[in-house]
C-alpha cells in the first residue's frame, strides 16, 4: 500500500493483480500494482508530460478568444489531475502490502 499525507489521498500498492483485487474487495480502496506505479513514473513519460504542460501553457498564452482559453485551461487541469494521482512526489511515503515478496531489482527501480 502507498500513502501520502497531503490531501488525504492514500493510493495503495500491491505485488500482483490478485493482491490489488484483494485490497479493493477487503477495504474498498483504489489500488495499483508496483509495476504499474513504476511504469507511470518512468522518467521518459514524466519528461513527455512536462513538455505537454509547456505546450498547454503556450496555448493558453496564445489563445485569442475566451473559448480557446477555456479549452486550454480544461486541458491543463486534466493534465494536473492525471499527474497528481500517479506521480511519486518528493518526501511521499510509500507503503507496500507484502513488501517481503518484492524483489530487490523492483525495490531499487
Amino acid at each position: 500500500m502507498a500513502g501520502t499525507v497531503r490531501r488525504g489521498k492514500r493510493p495503495r500498492l500491491a505485488t500482483s493483480h490478485k493482491a490489488v483485487e484483494e485490497l479493493r474487495n477487503s477495504i474498498g480502496c483504489d489500488s495499483k500494482t508496483i509495476a504499474m506505479l513504476m511504469a507511470l513514473n518512468d522518467p521518459e513519460r514524466i519528461k513527455a508530460e512536462i513538455q505537454q504542460e509547456g505546450r498547454l501553457q503556450q496555448q493558453l498564452r496564445n489563445a485569442s478568444n475566451p473559448l480557446e482559453r477555456l479549452l486550454a485551461r480544461i486541458n491543463i487541469t486534466a493534465n494536473h489531475v492525471t499527474d497528481s494521482s500517479n506521480t511519486i512526489k518528493p518526501n511521499q511515503l510509500i507503503i507496500v502490502d507484502e513488501a517481503g515478496m518484492v524483489d530487490s531489482k523492483t525495490c531499487n527501480g
